[in-house]
Parts: C-alpha cells; structure tokens; sequence
C-alpha cells in the first residue's frame, strides 16, 4: 500500500500534478486507509516555504524608499509582505550586503488585516537583498517587498597624523697624553690623541597633528546642505576644518582637512569631528581619531662627521665615540726654540654647524750649538802632532796619554790602531771623537747621549780581543757596529748640530 502511495506521489512529480490537486488526491486516499494523521504531515510540509522572486526591487535594492525619523539613525528598515499564507507562526529568513548580525536574519511576522503577514527589518541605508523565503504561506502566497524607510545620517570617519621633530646634541673632546716636550737636536717623540664624540637622548619639538574628516551623507534621495564641521582635540579645544563645499550630494562623499596643529608635548588625546547639517531629517554623525605619537617625523643631527687637523677624517658616527691615533714628533723638522703644536678635532652636524675642540702641545728643541768633527781630525790634532793641537784635549784627564778603559792602551794609541775588521776599534774610534766634539762644545741629542752611555758601559766590559775573538753574528759584536754608526753620523754632522768647516 505504502509503495502505491510512493508511486503515484512520483507520478504526479513528474506529470507536474499541481500541489493542491495532489493533496487532495493523497488526502482522498488515506482518508480511505483510514490514515489521515498522514496527509496533514505530508501537507504542511509541502505549503512551509515561500520565496522570494525579486518583488518591489530593483536588482536587489529597495524601490521604495521615504525618510521616516521613526528609524533608527542610520538604518533602513524593510518591510516585506506575505500574502495568502498559510497558519502560522511565520518566520523571515533574509541575506543582505553588507551582511546584517546575524547573517541570514530572521524576524518574526504579524498579522495584518486582509489576512497579510508583514516582516520588518533593519539595514543599512542602501543595502541590496540577496535573497529571502517565508515559512507557512500556501500555494497562491507571494513574498514582495512593500517598501523601505530611513533615517539618514551623516557617517563621520577621521585620521590623526602626529609630526614632531627630535634634534640631538653633540660634544666633542680631544686630550693628549704630553702636552710639553722638551727635545735635542735630532730626538723625535711619539704623541698620543684620543678623540672622544658623545651624543645625547635628544630634544623633541615641534608637536603638531593633522589629518582628514571624512563625512558620507548617507541619505539616498536628498542633498545634505548647510554641512558643517567642529573638531575638537581634547584638553586643546576646537581647531580649524577646511571644507571643499557646504553641500554633499546623496550618497555622496565630502573630504575636509585640519593642521598641521601645534601641540605643547607628545601626550596621547583623542580628536573627535562632529558633521552637521541644515538639512531636515539628517541627523549629525561623529568621528573620532586617537592623537598618539610614536617615532620623530624629522631626526636633526642625528649623525655627525668627524675630522682632525693631524688624522684627517675619522669618519661619520651616528653614536657616541672614541676615536684615537698616534703623531711623531721629529725635532729636526722644527725650528730651535719653543713652538706650538695646535691640534684640533671637529664635528659637523647636518644642519651645518660645527663643535671643535683642541689638544696643543707646547714643543720645546734645544738649539744647536757648536759643531762636529770628525775622528781624522781628533786623531791628528793632539798633542803628538803631527797637525796643530787642539786644546780640548786638555780637557781629559791626561790628555792623549788618559787609558782608555780595559784595552791596555791610551786614547792616542787607540787612535793609532787600525781597527783591521775589529768591532772594538770601530766603535773606540767615533766614541772618542764623540766625546772630543762633546767637550769641544757641540750639543748632542738624547740618542747619540744615549748612545755614549751605552758604548762606556760596553767598553767597561770586553777587551779588544774578546771582541775580536767573537763571530760576526754575535749580538755584542753588532751592538759595536750599531753605536760606532751612529756615533759617527754625529761626527759627520749628520746628526746633531753639524759638521764644522774645518
């Protein structure tokens, strides 16, 4: 019996029996079953839904529209319309765009007179429907909508962009470890200089906000005129809006500006812009902006290039620094006398300023005096002839005839030994020249002094023959030979205050 009922509920499927006639089919053959409970759950399924086809608008959007302040601000409420339905409860299940909370909605319906169901919703102003279906109309229902109001507004939208500048400080010192020196003729020193740059956190200034007021006249039918604006910045007061016009067109948009404002410090504040209009029945809107500062918009001497009178450029730093180098000083390239060594250190900032700082140092080389001769002269200007003698041979103990130190011989026999490859004899013979021009009168830098002390010691120690016993890469032997040229570049006048015209 049920795969009969199955068969003919197919059959009038396919044959597009009309829903009613098909009820009415089903019901007169269960009432003969007996079944009856049956046939009304078969038909209230089959009236449950009806859909909406696009009645009363135009691709979607309402059209119908009036203003109606009984609207929320903002809003457009939609009233649809089910007629011939079936019993209720009735239920309207909508999709819009932009998506209403939830999406679908569904809103209950009233009865109204004539036996009509009506269902209200709220949108946006503007909306488009998407799609729509009612529950319990019967099979001669129609869902349309009737019509749209709404309550315009004006949609009020604001941007804060914060500007301040922040502008750093710089110090510059240069120190030197000496700074007086006192050098002989032929010394030289070695100075050392330290460059320090330090930056500080930095200055900020120049606080100011500017930005946009975005105001939308929502209003779909009528032009909002007389629009005006007033922003307020909280704990400053109301600042300046430059507006394009005073009229929006509907659903139109209007751009105004505001700022740059100044602003005493970098404290967080809220902007507010409230829209208003002269036009009836469009309410005003607000819009607010958080006024937060973050990174300076303009960085001043935030790096700075380095340089020095002696170094040169030591680069540019965008930190605090130290910097450091070495200068020789060479007293020959200096006058004889006192002279200043003005050293100094500078920073250029990007603004074009610049910071110096200096480290001088106050030289001091000993003028020369007298002159040098060299070992043939002293050799042959003693008191054994055989050229006249020079009475700074005098100045010695016993003249000519003083021992000279562990050889076994004087100072005139010394002389008079060929130094044949000997170190000792080498060195004995500018030492004693040395020591003659010394006595004569000559000034002798620190080194060839150095270089005396170092040769007594030596000729204190070791013999002619231990030292001509030695090898030639013996360190003591070339000791030897590294004093007897030096001592004799002082005879020679390379060294020292000069050679003597003789």
């Amino acid at each position: 019996m049920f795969s009969t009922l199955l068969h003919w509920l197919q059959t009038g499927a396919r044959k597009n029996i009309k829903l009613k006639s098909l009820v009415t089919y089903i019901s007169t053959f269960t009432a003969a079953l007996g079944i009856a409970s049956l046939l009304s759950s078969t038909a209230t399924f089959a009236a449950n839904s009806v859909t909406w086809t696009g009645n009363g608008t135009t691709n979607g959007f309402c059209s119908t529209l009036s203003s109606d302040t009984t609207v929320p601000a903002g809003q457009q409420q939609w009233l649809f319309i089910l007629s011939s339905p079936a019993a209720g409860p009735w239920t309207l299940t909508a999709s819009f765009s932009p998506a209403t909370s939830p999406n679908p909605i569904t809103v209950a319906g009233i009865q109204q007179g004539g036996g009509s169901i009506h269902f209200t919703v709220n949108t946006t102003i503007g909306a488009q429907l998407l799609s729509a279906s009612a529950t319990n109309g019967n099979s001669n229902s129609v869902l349309t909508v009737s019509h749209c109001g709404y309550h315009a507004q004006l949609l009020v939208t604001k941007t804060a962009q914060t500007s301040y500048t922040r502008n750093y400080d710089w110090t510059i010192n240069k120190t030197v470890d000496q700074t007086s020196l006192l050098l002989a003729p032929g010394e030289q020193y070695t100075l050392n200089y330290t460059v320090t740059v330090t930056k500080d956190n930095g200055t900020d200034s120049n606080w100011a906000v500017a930005g946009t007021v975005t105001i939308v006249n929502t209003d779909p039918l009528r032009s909002a005129t007389g629009v005006s604006v007033v922003d307020t910045l909280s704990g400053i007061g109301t600042i300046p809006v430059t507006c394009p016009d005073t009229t929006i067109a509907p659903n139109a948009t209007m751009v105004c500006s505001y700022g740059p404002s100044a602003l005493p410090d970098a404290s967080s504040r809220v902007n507010s812009a409230t829209a208003t209009t002269a036009t009836a029945d469009i309410d005003p809107g607000t819009g607010t902006a958080g006024v937060v500062f973050g990174d300076p918009t303009t960085v001043l001497d935030n790096c700075v290039d380095i340089s020095d009178t002696f170094a040169g450029s030591l680069g540019n730093t965008c930190a605090s620094n130290s910097y450091t180098y070495s200068r020789t000083v060479i007293a020959d390239l200096l006058p004889c006398g006192t002279s200043m060594l003005v050293n100094t250190a500078s920073l250029a900032t990007d603004n074009g300023a610049t910071k110096t700082s200096s480290a001088d140092v106050v030289v001091t080389v000993a003028c020369a005096q007298g002159c040098t001769l060299t070992q043939g002269y002293w050799k042959t200007h003693s008191s054994f002839g055989p050229a006249p003698y020079d009475n700074t041979w005098a100045k010695l103990p016993n003249g000519a005839s003083t021992s000279f130190f562990l050889s076994g011989q004087t100072w005139y026999q010394v002389f008079q030994t060929p130094p044949a490859g000997n170190a000792y004899y080498q060195l004995a013979d500018q030492y004693m020249a040395a020591r003659l021009n010394v006595l004569n009168g000559a000034s002798a830098p620190s080194s060839v002094q150095q270089a005396l002390t170092q040769a007594t010691t030596l000729f204190g120690t070791y013999t002619p023959a231990q030292i001509a016993a030695m090898k030639a890469n013996d360190p003591v032997r070339k000791t030897f030979i590294t004093l007897a040229g030096l001592l004799g570049s002082y005879n020679e006048g390379l060294v020292g205050p000069g050679h003597c015209s003789e």
